[in-house]
């Protein structure tokens, strides 16, 4: 006796499933179809290409935008952590350290805390640099003479550009800006005039940043410019002039003094908040301990704004592009009608239509997200070529319009005195991949409204409409 055949249960099959497969594959090669720029059975062209190009084409511009103001806003703070309000900082208080006590010795209690990686010891505050018969107002800072050497964000930001960042004996190192405008170089000798804050006024009508004239009877020091460096930001560094402790003694008697402390991760707020409450701890009267958050809070503010209004004018670009698969969607579906009434007339159910229609815009969206960003990460990698290529490029075209005889200032389009030198590449992942799926879920909403209308359409009232 033999046994039974084994039933379509026993095999894997349930009811209904080869239909549901065969359903699906033909949903995906009707959104195929869809998507191609294919002639109709009437010779018309229809297709979704136009909708990915323009999805593709808005989201190139968003991306840039986003990677380069991701580098420019990251780069900045980065500059003002590690060059200007460090991770965190102790400000003495006034006349705190008249005792005998140094702000060396309590930098030594600070780097002692745990969680600090140096701390370091400063005096800060405005004087006079004549050279040549030039003045001009910078911000004198007092920093230790082996400040590279322990501080590694700090070297890693500044560029010397000629000597050395030599504090030794009476040596300065200067920003570039303020080099050029005492017209010096390394070994040229300048002083330092050491006078009241309230006794330096500037000059009216001088062009020039920080020229001023003396108000009182100054105390000269004679110093070497050493070396000369920038931090790629001079919004931040042009009036910067740095000396060793012990010239500040003689130079800046009057300065403020500050500990600038450094940790592991200046963007880990736990830890960060607890380096603070320690060395708030162990200072206690003597001074104030603040964040970087809190010491650069309007400057961080004013960037997320800026940030913020950018992006939101390029995705309207990316709103309007994708309102554009609505409409081509609407066009398959008419030029496509007798197709689809042909489908469903021989059974293609309503919600096949639907799903085909959508997953078209779908896999349209998700083109043109693949494709734009693609581009702009491409675009944004070699920002800093591009614009050095236009600027020559516009450069070039002004001075043909100028004429041979004359000669046409360079045309920068990034100011470099308030940007960044050279804008850095960031890449903000979750960003991007947020904007491309939300690329991709609008596109699939826009086709899902004139999907519906598609699914539906009578067979017999279309084909009596196409007849």
């Amino acid at each position: 006796m033999t046994a039974p055949a084994p039933t379509l249960a026993a095999r894997g099959y349930a009811p209904g499933a080869p239909r549901r497969r065969e359903l699906a594959r033909l949903v995906l090669a009707l959104a195929w179809r869809f998507l191609l720029r294919r002639r109709t059975v009437s010779g018309v062209r229809s297709g979704l290409r136009g909708a990915v190009l323009g999805i593709a084409l808005s989201l190139v511009p968003l991306t840039v935008v986003m990677v380069v103001a991701n580098g420019l806003i990251d780069g900045i703070v980065d500059r003002y952590l590690e060059l200007g309000s460090y991770h965190a900082q102790v400000a003495i208080a006034d006349s705190q350290l008249a005792s005998g006590a140094s702000v060396e010795v309590v930098a030594g209690f600070v780097a002692a805390l745990p969680g600090v990686e140096v701390a370091i010891p400063e005096r800060r505050g405005s004087t006079l640099l004549a050279a040549g018969g030039r003045r001009v107002v910078a911000e004198l800072r007092a920093v230790p003479v082996d400040l590279p050497q322990t501080d590694r964000g700090f070297a890693a930001m500044v560029e010397v550009h000629g000597g050395s960042f030599d504090l030794t004996g009476n040596g300065v190192v200067l920003s570039a800006e303020l080099a050029r405008q005492l017209s010096v170089a390394v070994g040229d000798q300048l002083h330092l005039v050491a006078v009241p804050s309230n006794l330096i006024a500037p000059v009216a009508g001088d062009a020039e940043l920080g020229a001023a004239r003396l108000g009182g009877p100054p105390r000269l020091t004679a110093v070497r410019v050493q070396g000369v460096f920038s931090s790629g930001y001079q919004e931040l560094d042009r009036r910067w002039a740095f000396v060793s402790l012990a010239t500040a003694a003689r130079a800046l008697p009057a300065g403020r003094e500050l500990i600038g402390i450094k940790v592991g991760d200046p963007h880990d707020p736990a830890a960060l908040a607890a380096v603070v409450a320690e060395a708030q701890r162990l200072v206690g009267q003597l001074g104030r301990v603040r964040d970087w958050k809190v010491l650069e809070a309007a400057s961080l503010r004013s960037f997320e704004s800026s940030r913020a209004l950018l992006l939101f004018v390029v995705a309207m670009i990316v709103v309007i592009a994708t309102v554009n698969v609505a409409s081509a969607t609407v066009s398959v579906s008419l030029t496509r009608r007798q197709e689809v009434a042909y489908l469903k007339a021989m059974g293609l159910p309503p919600a096949a239509v639907f799903a085909s229609l959508t997953l078209a815009g779908t896999l349209a969206g998700a083109a043109g997200a693949i494709l734009g960003v693609a581009v702009g990460l491409a675009a944004a990698v070699n920002i800093n070529e591009a614009l050095a290529l236009v600027e020559r490029g516009v450069s070039w075209v002004a001075q043909l319009v100028a004429g041979a005889g004359q000669a046409a200032e360079p045309i920068a389009l990034i100011d470099r005195s308030f940007y960044l030198e050279s804008i850095p590449f960031t890449l903000p992942a979750e960003q991007v991949a947020v904007v491309a799926a939300a690329t991709v879920a609008l596109a699939t909403l826009a086709a899902a409204i004139p999907a519906l209308a598609a699914a539906r359409l009578r067979p017999l009232a279309a084909l009596a409409r196409t007849a």
